[in-house]
């Protein structure tokens, strides 16, 4: 939230807006616009003059905009039917970026039962003020933001651009709102913000009631309003906030929660109070309804039998007859046209669509109500106080054999028949009908099955210059459908065609399509299936890297799992539940040799994550299953869901060498050797010595490195195939400084050639630099400064001094030739000198991971601070881990080789 966007609380329709959505929609002829005797005007007696706060220096850093708010005064004065609203904005220009908002002022009313008048509007510069009321000129502008989804709201903008506005400046401006009451006329509804993600000095809420008015509170963090004494017969409460401290909005956030102190006030004792309100506008004859319509509503009752399929049939009608459109002008933010008048003009907003609804399965024989709920609260809305402005949408209660079905209207797109639609879950809903006493819950939805299946085979031929076929096909039933069956209408085939050819286009470079794609939608079974053929080349194949390699990518259970920062965390994780998602790769052909996967399985509080994998000559199978169960994740089981997730994404991408696929080529088969031919060549040799024979010290070095060598290259495919999500995430390749020391010590210097392979990719990729890796890798140590020097300047604020790169680059080369020629030194057995060169070669080694660390440390400090990439890098994972066993094993036969040797 940022002050400057809530100048003031919105009006009965606006607040509607406030919180993003629409409450009701209903045509009622515009009002002309009444303007105001005159702008500008003497401020109500009842306002409690504010004092102008000056600048905290320590959070002038902490503006953004270069716009420093100074105070924020909000003052209403309600009275049965009509409230009044003071409102005084005082904001300091702090830079150049922010005069082009600074020098504005702009204030929206509804003219169909609002009144705007001004009473001052000052600059102040150089502690001296000066009054521009009356050479200030305010030009009214009619806004419609919403226009293109269907709302019109009416409201009026009163704008003024402000001459010669400078750095420095402060601009301090009142006037005041007179709203008459279009709703719940005898109750008052409010709200407080005591806080904002940017620094202010003064925020400050009086309210003043009629005596003997109950005003009922519901506060986070304990801030209430208080009773401060008395205005004639009005009681008068009050709050004030001074330099609160900024709280920055966090991502990721479930919409029913506000992450700022929030005060909610009303008078209304209930939830049964509001439905008395609502409820005479919200009863509809069926006789009034056109003949036309009420024929097809009969035929809907002589056509079903089943009250469930009257139900799901008159649904449909409404969906896909009336087009939704909202005239948000007075009480038609609230209350909805009668139904004849909305069949007749063939459009209407939510509350409008839900009234005809209703209307309609009442004529069916079937009990049906107007339902209001909130589609971002929630199930938050059950501790909420009784307020017409608690709800943003409408929906229809009906109930057939005793059961509660909850039917949307607005969903044009929806599939399903009878009881088997997909119902409405929105947390709490409250029906406008006799006997409503309070919140009636409405079950989440929970499917048993995958909403959402996708099918990759691929059909690899026998012979190797031959294309893979794939025919990807991809299954949507229940709402998952309904989102496919919306973008299909509102983009086209087309779109969603190019969408499956760029994500298969970027996966295996030259896919290229078979046949055009199909989709096939069973509306009443709720089921769509699209269905897309490629063909992979060979060549393109071993494009992808050096040798070739085919990798499966299970990226339709992906993206649906956020990973927020964790440090400071203070709020739940908004989570995509309910959801359901399965993906199976299948690889057929007659030499298809591939290894099955080890099969995993995730299980914990929010979701839960399975695959499977089957494989035998000629076929491999893969499953991958991701289900979401909670709608949140609480802040406390951050660290243990981050893990899961992070777990769930490494088990989505997997790689193979083309070998897997294709028959290896012929190899050379070298000729058999006679015996006597044999014996000549082993008389010909000189005598075996005992020097020349490999004793079991030397053996079991050899071992060690092999073992070194297939696990790291191993190791390093899977990590290298890991940069298709975080390449792009942040600059080169960081890494902490525990982990580099760690690893590179660990596998003999290897990890250091590793991690600067890796930053080359990176800046490859991320910058688009034409550098051939490959030969830079050959000659890399000559490269090192010139990594280092980029990196650095990539560092927002204190660069690492050059001189220490250049020491520690020089360091680090040196010390890598030494231990080459230590290392590469002709010895045929491990004698004592061998040992030593050994040693002295493994504290090189260690000299050059010294060396190296100036160039990580500006690798670390040119990205981002706790950015997930490089909290991703720095964790010693599995395989990490087994890639440091070889390393040990070499430093303990070294040692064990060094203990015999000198110990006998």
């Amino acid at each position: 939230m940022r002050l400057r966007l809530v100048r003031r609380i919105p009006s009965l329709a606006a607040y509607l807006f406030f919180f993003g959505l629409v409450l009701a929609l209903s045509f009622v002829p515009q009002a002309p616009a009444r303007a105001a005797p005159e702008t500008f005007g003497p401020r109500p007696d009842w306002v409690s003059p504010s004092w102008l706060p000056g600048i905290d220096p320590s959070r002038a850093n902490q503006t953004v905009g270069g716009v420093y708010m100074l105070l924020a005064d909000r003052q209403e004065n309600w009275h049965p039917g009509e409230k009044d609203t003071y409102y005084r904005i005082a904001y300091q220009v702090q830079g150049r970026e922010g005069l082009e908002w600074a020098a504005s002022v702009a204030e929206t009313y509804d003219p169909s039962h609002e009144t705007i008048l001004f009473h001052h509007l000052k600059v102040i510069r150089d502690g001296v003020a000066k009054d521009i009321s009356g050479t200030t000129s305010f030009t009214t502008i009619r806004q419609e933001r919403d226009l293109q989804s269907g709302l019109l709201t009416g409201e009026l903008t009163l704008h003024a651009e402000l001459d010669d506005i400078r750095v420095g400046d402060i601009v301090d401006y009142a006037y005041t709102i007179n709203s008459r009451a279009l709703v719940a006329h005898d109750y008052y509804s409010g709200t407080f913000k005591a806080a904002s993600s940017e620094p202010v000095g003064l925020l400050r809420f009086r309210l003043l009631v009629p005596m003997g008015t109950s005003l009922y509170q519901k506060a986070d963090d304990g801030i209430t309003l208080n009773r401060t004494g008395q205005l004639g017969k009005s009681v008068v409460y009050e709050r004030l906030v001074v330099n609160p401290e900024p709280q920055l909005a966090e991502e990721a956030v479930p919409g029913w929660i506000d992450q700022w102190p929030y005060v909610q006030l009303s008078s209304m004792p209930s939830w049964s109070a509001l439905v008395k309100e609502l409820l005479p506008a919200y009863e509809a004859a069926p006789s009034d309804l056109p003949a036309d319509f009420l024929r097809q509503v009969d035929e809907i009752g002589q056509r079903y039998a089943e009250p469930t399929a009257r139900m799901g049939a008159a649904l449909r009608l409404v969906q896909d007859t009336i087009r939704y459109v909202g005239i948000e002008i007075g009480t038609g933010s609230f209350l909805p046209r009668r139904p004849e008048e909305v069949v007749s003009t063939g459009y209407g907003d939510c509350k409008d669509k839900a009234l005809l609804l209703a209307t309609a399965l009442r004529r069916l024989g079937i009990e049906a109500h107007v339902a209001l709920v909130n589609s971002n609260r929630g199930e938050a809305l059950a501790g909420d106080l009784p307020s017409p402005y608690r709800f943003d949408h409408a929906i229809v209660e009906a109930v057939v054999d005793g059961k509660t079905y909850w039917l949307d209207a607005t969903l044009s797109q929806q599939g399903g028949a009878g009881s088997d639609v997909i119902q409405a879950s929105y947390g709490y809903a409250l029906p406008i009908a006799a006997g409503t006493e309070n919140l009636l819950h409405m079950p989440a939805y929970d499917p048993k099955e995958p909403d959402a299946a996708l099918v990759e085979l691929f059909e690899v031929p026998e012979k190797p210059d031959a294309p893979i076929a794939l025919t990807v096909t991809a299954t949507y039933g229940a709402w998952e459908a309904e989102r496919m069956r919306y973008r299909l209408s509102a983009s086209s085939t087309a779109s969603i065609q190019r969408g499956y050819d760029d994500r298969y286009g970027r996966s295996y470079p030259g896919a290229y399509r078979q046949e055009e794609m199909t989709v096939a939608d069973d509306r009443d079974a709720n089921r769509i299936v699209i269905t897309n053929k490629f063909f992979l080349d060979r060549d393109d194949l071993k494009f992808v890297s050096p040798g070739g390699r085919f990798h499966i990518d299970g990226d339709f259970l992906d993206g649906f799992l956020p990973v927020p920062a964790l440090h400071g965390r203070r709020f739940p994780v908004a989570l995509d539940a309910p959801m359901y998602r399965r993906q199976t790769t299948m690889i057929r052909g007659p030499h298809v040799r591939m290894d099955a996967l080890e099969s995993q399985t995730l299980e914990n509080a929010y979701f839960t994550f399975k695959l499977d994998s089957r494989a035998e000559d000629g076929s491999f199978d893969v499953d991958w299953e991701l289900k979401i169960l909670q709608p949140t994740a609480r802040v406390d089981d951050m660290r243990s869901y981050l893990r899961d997730v992070r777990s769930l994404k490494d088990a989505l991408w997997w790689s193979y060498g083309l070998e897997a696929l294709y028959p290896m080529l012929p190899q050379v088969v070298k000729p058999v050797e006679t015996a006597p031919e044999k014996a000549a060549k082993i008389d010909d040799k000189p005598p075996v010595t005992q020097v020349s024979q490999l004793n079991s010290n030397t053996f079991w070095l050899v071992v060690a490195l092999a073992c070194s060598g297939i696990l790291l290259c191993r190791w390093l495919v899977r990590a290298l195939g890991s940069d298709r999500e975080y390449c792009r995430a942040g600059f080169y390749y960081p890494v902490s400084i525990k982990k580099f020391v760690i690893m590179n010590i660990a596998t003999l210097g290897w990890f250091q050639f590793f991690w600067v392979w890796k930053c080359f990719l990176w800046m490859r990729d991320l910058n688009g630099r034409k550098i051939w890796v490959s030969p830079r890798m050959l000659f890399y140590p000559l490269w090192l400064y010139s990594l280092f020097r980029d990196a650095n300047r990539r560092i927002e604020g204190r660069q690492i001094w050059w001189g220490m790169g250049l020491a520690g680059c020089g360091v680090s080369v040196v010390a890598q030739l030494l231990a080459g020629l230590l290392s590469s030194w002709p010895t045929a057995e491990p004698t004592e000198a061998g040992i030593v060169a050994g040693l002295i070669s493994v504290g090189l080694v260690v000299v050059s991971t010294l060396g190296a660390l100036p160039i990580v440390l500006a690798v670390h400090r040119a990205n981002p601070a706790l950015s997930e990439v490089e909290q991703r890098n720095s964790r010693i994972s599995k395989s990490s881990a087994l890639v440091m066993i070889p390393g040990l094993l070499t430093y303990a036969v070294l040692v064990l080789m060094a203990f015999r040797t000198f110990h006998g």
